[in-house]
């Protein structure tokens, strides 16, 4: 089937021929050695350096195209000069590249194989276009979230994305990495709210997919493919994604219970609430601690923690709240309240970055059904792990304990966790960690039978693997 499917697999391409202009002052007729030299150095956006900059800032005075060969760094700022590096440079020579966004997930998947050149996108940063009415915007991939953010909030709206170091993570590096949070239960991930994109494919052509209007479905969904590739298939150049108005009030009803088998009823009652949450969290003691030193606030002590947060009219939360709190009174919680709404926006930051933690510490992120979300926390719980779980959604986030992340304990425990996640027919991917030991690891989890199909996909968007070489690599 997988072999079939690559066979099959075709695309139209519009090839986007790179045409340098001559660098002001200096005419055609300059050789073109002469007038790429007279080139302007690369720029960065503001507070931003490249790494060649900072090393050597007679490099940063160098073209572009010889700076990255010389320090194995390439910081572009338009999607043009992009496509004519890989054209006249990284493709015809085979160079492999290192795609960086803002850096904060360059853990996710396998380590590189081999040395790349360092391609740093934030300098792809412009908005394209924001018709607010239409609720959608097309940006620059290199855009990062904070800034995205804030150009939303001028018009009352928002990604409704919890994305975590949001100062520095990029909007494509999110997208390539599927990050998402806690409020994924009310409003989704980027599968609802990609809906068109263009991007440059491991031999320097571009493609799109989607468009700029929400009613779209003409040819590949290949934005959904492009979501959480690792950056292997393509370069995220340009996307359009779906925003949402701001709610008028967002509060947080917190449960705190003593035992697995009490979470286990909580859950089980908050299938039939009457309320509409847009996250239901649940935190072992451990997490309760990260948590509360993340936000600053007191927060009800137990062995594991519920936190529910509602969002809306402010009408409609105030309803909501109460009714949760008189729903949940038979589960019989060791102590519930609900929180006002600047602690709850405070509370909402901890939830979305509870996991952002030194690159070198490694996370489980585990999907299993939610029927067996509870049983899975108390048996990590067991083990000593920072976890938060997104309850309703069967997502697990379990933070190493410091004992477990260096030398030869980390394989072997990483090894109980996916046999934990298989019992319930979950899968599970490890995040972070030491790269020496992360490197002969299977930090994908087990082979699936999909992986096939996934190799014929690579092949044909990637044939020579320059991008990311290794960072997703199909064996068990």
């Amino acid at each position: 089937m997988g072999c079939r499917f690559s066979q099959r697999f075709t695309f139209r391409v519009k090839p986007q021929p790179f045409v340098r202009p001559p660098p002001l002052g200096i005419p055609e007729t300059v050789p073109t050695f002469t007038r790429l030299h007279a080139m302007a150095p690369v720029a960065m956006p503001p507070g931003r350096t490249s790494r060649s900059d900072r090393a050597n800032p007679t490099i940063a005075a160098l073209p572009p195209f010889e700076a990255a060969m010389r320090m194995q760094t390439f910081a572009p700022t338009s999607i043009d000069q992009l496509q004519g590096y890989l054209e006249e440079d990284a493709v015809p020579h085979r160079r492999s590249l290192a795609l960086i966004g803002g850096g904060t997930a360059l853990r996710c998947g396998f380590p590189l194989k081999r040395e790349c050149v360092r391609v740093e996108l934030a300098g792809l940063s412009r908005v394209v276009d924001y018709p607010a009415r239409d609720m959608t915007i097309t940006v620059e991939a290199g855009i990062c979230v904070a800034e995205l953010q804030r150009v939303l909030g001028t018009e009352r709206q928002r990604l409704s994305l919890d994305l975590p170091q949001a100062a520095d993570a990029t909007i494509g590096g999110a997208i390539a990495t599927n990050a998402g949070g806690s409020r994924r239960l009310g409003h989704g991930t980027f599968r609802d709210y990609l809906i068109g994109m263009a991007a440059l494919d491991g031999q320097g052509r571009a493609f799109h997919a989607g468009g700029r209007v929400v009613k779209n479905v003409a040819g590949y969904d290949l934005c959904k493919l492009m979501i959480g590739s690792q950056g292997s298939l393509g370069i995220l150049t340009e996307v359009t994604l779906k925003v949402r108005p701001l709610p008028e009030l967002l509060e947080v009803v917190l449960l705190a219970y003593d035992s697995s088998d009490a979470v286990e009823v909580a859950l089980q009652h908050m299938v039939t609430t009457a309320t509409r949450p847009v996250a239901v969290d649940l935190f072992n003691a451990l997490g309760i601690e990260r948590l509360q030193s993340l936000a600053g606030l007191p927060l009800p002590q137990g062995r594991y923690l519920l936190v529910v947060v509602l969002e809306g009219s402010e009408r409609e939360v105030r309803w909501q709240v109460q009714t949760l709190l008189d729903e949940m009174q038979p589960t019989r919680p060791i102590a519930d309240e609900a929180i006002g709404p600047l602690e709850s926006a405070v509370l909402m930051q901890a939830l979305t970055e509870f996991t952002a933690v030194a690159a070198d510490t490694p996370q489980a992120h585990l999907s299993v059904p939610p029927s067996s979300l509870s049983k899975v926390v108390s048996e990590l719980n067991l083990q000593g792990f920072w976890i938060q779980a997104h309850a309703a959604n069967g997502q697990v986030r379990a933070i190493f304990p410091e004992r477990w992340s260096t030398g030869e304990s980390l394989p072997q425990n990483w090894d109980k966790v996916l046999e934990v996640a298989t019992l319930v027919r979950g899968q599970a991917v490890l995040v972070g960690g030491i790269e020496r030991i992360r490197n002969h690891m299977p930090v994908m989890g087990h082979r699936r039978d999909d992986w096939s199909i996934m190799e014929g996909i690579k092949q044909q968007l990637d044939p020579h693997d320059l991008l990311n070489p290794g960072r997703v690599r199909f064996h068990s």
